[in-house]
Protein backbone atom coordinates (compact mmCIF):
# COMPACT_ATOMS: atom_id res chain seq x y z
CA UNK A 1 0.00 0.00 0.00
CA UNK A 2 1.56 3.73 -0.94
CA UNK A 3 1.45 5.77 1.96
CA UNK A 4 0.88 9.66 1.37
CA UNK A 5 3.54 11.91 1.79
CA UNK A 6 2.27 15.50 2.03
CA UNK A 7 5.06 17.95 0.48
CA UNK A 8 4.65 21.73 0.31
CA UNK A 9 6.58 25.20 -0.87
CA UNK A 10 5.64 28.43 0.10
CA UNK A 11 6.45 29.99 -3.33
CA UNK A 12 6.47 34.16 -1.46
CA UNK A 13 5.66 36.55 -3.62
CA UNK A 14 7.41 38.32 -6.61
CA UNK A 15 7.78 41.13 -8.61
CA UNK A 16 5.61 40.90 -12.33
CA UNK A 17 6.67 43.22 -14.94
CA UNK A 18 5.33 43.31 -18.07
CA UNK A 19 1.67 42.46 -19.91
CA UNK A 20 -1.25 40.98 -17.65
CA UNK A 21 -2.89 39.08 -19.92
CA UNK A 22 -3.41 35.11 -18.98
CA UNK A 23 -1.40 34.55 -21.98
CA UNK A 24 1.44 36.96 -20.40
CA UNK A 25 0.66 35.69 -16.86
CA UNK A 26 1.18 32.06 -18.10
CA UNK A 27 4.19 33.09 -19.96
CA UNK A 28 5.72 34.45 -17.18
CA UNK A 29 4.57 31.85 -14.42
CA UNK A 30 6.21 29.24 -16.74
CA UNK A 31 9.22 30.44 -16.46
CA UNK A 32 9.32 31.81 -12.91
CA UNK A 33 8.37 27.96 -12.11
CA UNK A 34 10.92 26.77 -15.05
CA UNK A 35 14.30 28.90 -14.43
CA UNK A 36 13.94 30.92 -11.05
CA UNK A 37 12.32 28.84 -9.35
CA UNK A 38 14.06 25.39 -10.96
CA UNK A 39 11.06 23.86 -10.58
CA UNK A 40 10.93 21.58 -13.71
CA UNK A 41 8.98 18.27 -13.25
CA UNK A 42 7.14 19.64 -10.15
CA UNK A 43 3.45 18.51 -10.17
CA UNK A 44 1.56 21.53 -9.94
CA UNK A 45 -2.63 20.10 -9.10
CA UNK A 46 -4.18 23.76 -8.12
CA UNK A 47 -3.75 27.36 -8.18
CA UNK A 48 -5.55 30.03 -6.49
CA UNK A 49 -6.38 33.57 -7.93
CA UNK A 50 -8.88 36.40 -7.90
CA UNK A 51 -11.43 36.46 -10.24
CA UNK A 52 -10.98 39.40 -12.40
CA UNK A 53 -11.13 38.63 -16.13
CA UNK A 54 -7.26 38.59 -16.82
CA UNK A 55 -6.99 36.06 -13.71
CA UNK A 56 -9.75 33.69 -14.89
CA UNK A 57 -7.97 33.99 -18.68
CA UNK A 58 -4.78 32.90 -16.71
CA UNK A 59 -7.08 30.23 -14.58
CA UNK A 60 -8.12 28.73 -17.67
CA UNK A 61 -4.83 28.77 -19.05
CA UNK A 62 -3.82 25.99 -16.17
CA UNK A 63 -6.87 24.33 -16.74
CA UNK A 64 -5.64 23.42 -19.97
CA UNK A 65 -2.74 22.33 -18.39
CA UNK A 66 -4.14 19.77 -16.12
CA UNK A 67 -3.67 22.53 -13.03
CA UNK A 68 -7.02 23.27 -10.72
CA UNK A 69 -8.15 26.82 -10.50
CA UNK A 70 -9.91 27.57 -7.72
CA UNK A 71 -11.47 31.01 -7.23
CA UNK A 72 -10.18 33.25 -3.92
CA UNK A 73 -12.89 32.84 -1.66
CA UNK A 74 -11.74 36.10 0.05
CA UNK A 75 -12.13 38.23 -3.42
CA UNK A 76 -15.79 36.14 -4.35
CA UNK A 77 -17.10 37.23 -0.63
CA UNK A 78 -15.82 40.81 -1.12
CA UNK A 79 -17.53 41.00 -4.21
CA UNK A 80 -20.46 39.30 -3.02
CA UNK A 81 -20.46 41.99 -0.11
CA UNK A 82 -19.96 45.21 -2.49
CA UNK A 83 -23.28 43.88 -4.19
CA UNK A 84 -25.22 43.46 -1.42
CA UNK A 85 -23.92 46.87 0.52
CA UNK A 86 -26.46 48.89 1.66
CA UNK A 87 -29.58 46.07 0.27
CA UNK A 88 -31.94 44.44 2.64
CA UNK A 89 -29.68 41.14 1.84
CA UNK A 90 -27.78 41.89 5.03
CA UNK A 91 -30.16 42.65 7.24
Amino acid sequence: MNEFVLHDLDLGMFLHEGGTTGKELEEKFLQLILSELNLAGTKFFAGTADTTGNMNSFGTRLENRGVAHICCADHVLRLTFGLCHGRRCLR
